[in-house]
């Protein structure tokens, strides 16, 4: 009986031993490494945003830093709002623009100008197709050294500027024709009838403002502009000074 008794005793201190070992593996796993199933401490309890905020900043450390070269293409790129975009000029200084009228009565010379005219330019000299012209001459402004003469040609069998008080020039394109020197194709229109007609321009930057020099020679029975004369010769040639102010 003391036998069965300490066999007895033997075996219930083994099985608590093995007890204890089987609870010991299922928390901490074989050679004592942490168990997946093991359950987490309150100091590493995370949650989702903090966890996804850890692996970002885990891997911005991994990342290597930009190098110079990087960090200065960087910073020399300008901001959208810098993008270059194209000079505009606009409003035309009447002080400094002119619009003279050369033509030959009975072979001699005859000069003069328009007092009153207006109109836009917006051009910049790196995107010229990109610009435009307008102009509007009021005709009743002709003023020539001979006043009987301008009274005439204002009249109804001339430039009749009752009826067609206003000559237009209205631009269709721009094209580089040289060193600042352009080509501006558009429409005239004078009398009433439109033609198409390219003005040859040279171009040049005066501080602020940008000048415009050219000269359109015109068929004036073309235009229907008076009768055929031997008096009076039918070539006239429209002599361009405009001065284009930035706009404000």
């Amino acid at each position: 009986m003391a036998v069965l008794s300490n066999f007895r005793g033997r075996a219930s201190f083994q099985l608590r031993v093995a007890a204890l070992m089987l609870a010991s593996t299922a928390l901490w796993g074989p050679a004592g490494t942490a168990s997946a199933s093991a359950p987490v401490t309150a100091s590493a309890a995370k949650s989702p945003s903090a966890a996804n905020g850890m692996a970002a900043a885990s891997a911005h450390a991994a990342m290597p830093p930009a190098s110079a070269s990087q960090s200065s293409s960087q910073s020399s790129s300008p901001p959208a709002s810098q993008a270059v975009s194209a000079t505009a000029w606009s409003g035309l200084d009447l002080k400094q623009s002119s619009i003279h009228i050369t033509f030959n009565k009975m072979k001699v010379p005859v000069s003069g100008f328009f007092k009153s005219f207006s109109g836009e330019l917006v051009f910049d000299p790196e995107r010229p197709a990109a610009g435009h012209a307008n102009l509007e001459v009021e005709v009743d402004s002709l003023s020539l050294r001979d006043a009987k003469l301008s009274r005439e040609l204002r009249g109804a069998d001339w430039l009749d500027v009752e009826q067609f008080p206003v000559a237009r020039f209205v631009s269709s394109a721009i094209v580089t024709a040289g060193d600042d020197k352009y080509s501006v194709a558009g429409k005239l229109t004078l009398r009433g009838k439109t033609l198409n007609v390219v003005v040859p321009v040279s171009y040049t930057q005066a501080g602020q403002a940008q000048v415009f020099d050219g000269m359109l020679p015109i068929r004036r029975e073309q235009f229907g502009v008076g009768p055929q004369s031997s008096l009076l010769a039918d070539k006239v040639v429209l002599t361009l000074h405009l001065v284009s102010l930035p706009r404000s």
